[in-house]
C-alpha cells in the first residue's frame, strides 16, 4: 500500500527530525484483506521504517539536534463483517465490511544525545467499505493523526523529570519460550501462562477437525475432564498450538515473533429475509405491469429476522498481552 500525498505532506510541522523503528514481533506484513477465498497481505513497497522516514522527513529537513523517535509496535489493518443497514440489506448486501487500522507506538524525544519516552500512543481508526479500496484511506489517516499528535506533545516545553525511562538501543527483548524453543511440546495448555512458557500439562488426548465440527477426547477417564476438554487455554496436538475460541479450538500459525489464527465467526444478519420479501414483492409489481401495488408492500414482514452467516478472518496474538486483534 501506499501513503497518499495528503496524507503526509502537511502532517508535520517541520520543527523536528523524525526517525522510525520497528518494535514489532512480526514485521513481515501490516494486515490482511479476505476475500475470494483467498488471503491478501499488506506491506508498503519498502521495509516499513524506510518508508516513512522518507515520507516524514525531506531533504531539507535536517533539525537532527531535535530528533522525535517513534518506535513502532503495532501497525495492522484488518476487517469485520457486521449486518447492513436496511436500505443496503434490500439493494445490495445483507453483510457489510468495515475496515480497521491500529496503531500502537512509543514515541521518544532525543535530549543531549539520550532518549526519553514522552507518549505512550494507541489509536484505532475504522471505515466503512470494501478493505481493497480503503486500506491507503485508512493507513494514510491513521498515521497522519499520530503524527499530528506527535508533533503536538513534542513541541511542548517538557522538562527531563516529565518524561519517562530512558530508552537503551542495546536492549534485548525477553521472548517467551514458545518461541525460543525448537519444539512444541504437546499436552493442555491449562493458562496463557503455560502457553507461553511451553508447559502443557501431558495427557494423551485425540483431536480430529472435520466438515460436521471438532472432536477432542481424553484416553482416559480424569475426575474432571472439563478442566482439558472444555476449560483449558488450548492445547498442543502433533506439533501444533491450538488456542480455545468459545466451545472451538483454532491453530495457531506462527510467523516471526507472533502467531496468526483463523476465526470463522457467526454474524447477525438484521433484514435479511425483510430484503428477500422485498424483491419478491417488487416481482409482484412487474407482474402486474403498474405502479408498485399496496398489496405488495402489505405482504413484507414489519419485525426484524436475524439470520447467521459464517465467515472467515486472519486474527493476530500479541504473544506480549495475549491480545487476539
Amino acid at each position: 500500500m501506499e501513503i497518499k500525498k495528503q496524507f503526509y505532506k502537511n502532517s508535520v510541522s517541520g520543527k523536528h527530525f523524525y526517525n522510525f523503528i520497528d518494535e514489532r514481533d512480526d514485521t513481515t506484513r501490516m494486515g490482511y484483506l479476505f476475500g475470494e477465498n483467498k488471503i491478501f497481505y499488506f506491506n508498503f513497497p519498502q521495509e516499513a521504517t524506510t518508508y516513512l522516514n522518507s515520507k516524514y522527513n525531506d531533504s531539507e529537513n535536517k533539525f537532527e539536534n531535535d530528533t522525535i523517535l517513534i518506535g513502532i509496535q503495532r501497525l495492522w489493518i484488518s476487517q469485520e463483517k457486521i449486518s447492513s443497514s436496511l436500505t443496503k440489506s434490500i439493494l445490495l448486501s445483507p453483510v457489510s465490511t468495515i475496515g480497521s487500522c491500529r496503531v500502537i507506538c512509543n514515541i521518544y524525544k532525543k535530549i543531549n544525545s539520550a532518549y526519553f519516552l514522552l507518549h505512550k500512543y494507541d489509536s484505532t481508526i475504522t471505515k466503512k467499505g470494501y478493505l481493497g479500496n480503503t486500506n491507503d484511506e485508512l493507513m494514510g489517516k491513521s498515521l497522519f493523526t499520530l503524527m499530528k499528535v506527535t508533533d503536538s506533545i513534542s513541541s511542548l516545553n517538557i522538562s527531563l523529570s516529565d518524561l519517562g525511562e530512558k530508552l537503551n538501543f542495546n536492549r534485548v527483548k525477553v521472548l517467551p519460550k514458545i518461541i525460543t524453543d525448537e519444539k512444541m511440546n504437546e499436552g493442555f495448555y491449562l493458562t496463557y501462562a503455560d502457553f507461553l512458557n511451553n508447559t502443557p500439562v501431558f495427557i494423551p488426548f485425540e483431536f480430529k477437525e472435520s466438515k460436521k465440527g471438532q472432536y477432542l477426547k481424553l484416553f482416559e477417564n480424569k475426575n474432571d475432564d472439563s478442566i482439558y476438554t472444555t476449560k483449558s487455554w488450548g492445547f498442543c496436538k502433533n506439533g501444533f498450538a491450538y488456542v480455545r475460541l468459545e466451545n472451538d479450538f483454532s491453530q495457531l500459525r506462527r510467523y516471526q515473533n507472533t502467531f496468526d489464527l483463523f476465526i470463522t465467526e457467526p454474524v447477525n444478519v438484521k433484514y435479511n429475509k425483510l430484503a428477500k420479501s422485498f424483491w419478491a414483492g417488487f416481482s409482484i409489481a412487474n407482474t402486474l405491469s403498474g405502479p408498485f401495488p399496496e398489496l405488495a408492500v402489505l405482504d413484507i414482514p414489519v419485525k426484524r429476522v436475524y439470520n447467521t452467516i459464517l465467515w472467515t478472518g486472519v486474527y493476530k496474538m500479541d504473544t506480549g498481552t495475549g491480545e487476539i486483534y
